[in-house]
C-alpha cells in the first residue's frame, strides 16, 4: 500500500491534502497514538489531526486505506466472513529473489 513520511515536504503537502481519505498513524509504532481513519473524522477532528501533524510532521506517517478480503470463519455452528490478509516473504540471492515456503495470516 502506497505509504507517505510527513518529514518529507511533499510528502506532507500530500498528506495534508488528503487527510479526509488516508489512515494516520504515529512513525513510532510504541507510541499510545492509534491510527485514525481520516474518513471517520469530522471537519474539526480533521483539522485537529492537521495541528498535530503540522506540528511534528516527522511524528506521522499515513497511508491509503486498502480493503482486505474475507475468509469464512466458524463462530460456534455458524460460518461468518472475517477479514484476511496473507503474507509472503522472499529473500534475495545472486540469482534472483526466492519465495519463502510458508507465510503469514
Amino acid at each position: 500500500m502506497a505509504t507517505w513520511w510527513c518529514g518529507q515536504a511533499k510528502e506532507l503537502t500530500y498528506v495534508l491534502a488528503h487527510l479526509d481519505k488516508l489512515v494516520v498513524k504515529k512513525a513510532d509504532r510504541n507510541s499510545q497514538f492509534k491510527r485514525v481513519y481520516g474518513r471517520l473524522l469530522t471537519k474539526e477532528q480533521l483539522e485537529q489531526l492537521r495541528q498535530e501533524i503540522i506540528a511534528a510532521p516527522y511524528d506521522f506517517i499515513a497511508h491509503e486505506e486498502v480493503g482486505f478480503s474475507t475468509a469464512p470463519a466458524l463462530d460456534g455452528q455458524i460460518l461468518h466472513p472475517r477479514m484476511s490478509a496473507i503474507r509472503c516473504y522472499s529473500v534475495a540471492s545472486e540469482k534472483g529473489y526466492q519465495v519463502m515456503p510458508g507465510g503469514l495470516t
